[in-house]
């Protein structure tokens, strides 16, 4: 691995300053196989020898208390407070660990249609 890339390896993605690109590896091949050995040896050699390497979101947070592998979300607004509160919450979480976030509203209710658990008209 030449300099430049040692140094964007340990700033992005390794899971501590001690970590190797062996080790990252490993950690990442344990995430995918997920309990499959036959896996975690073929995907750790594979991504050690750089014949493939996965995204950085894989390689980052594998192994991490939180695991979040995807780069965009797409999300759907429930037409209820609940509904809303919970979109708000998804919104955060994946806004917090850097992922994109897209919200479809095709569920809610026209402009003007009566709230019938509340009152009044949306």
């Amino acid at each position: 691995m030449s300099h430049f890339a040692e140094t964007i390896f340990k700033r992005t993605y390794a899971f501590n300053e001690k970590e190797t690109w062996e080790g990252c590896a490993d950690r990442v091949a344990t995430f995918v196989a997920n309990g499959n050995n036959d896996l975690h040896k073929q995907f750790f050699e594979i991504i050690r020898d750089r014949k493939f390497i996965p995204g950085g979101r894989y390689l980052y947070s594998a192994g991490r208390p939180i695991q979040q592998n995807t780069n965009c979300f797409l999300l759907r607004a429930e037409d209820s407070r609940e509904g809303w509160a919970e979109l708000l919450r998804l919104h955060m979480v994946a806004l917090s660990t850097g992922g994109g976030v897209g919200t479809e509203y095709s569920t809610l209710r026209e402009r003007g249609a009566e709230i019938k658990r509340f009152g009044g008209t949306a």
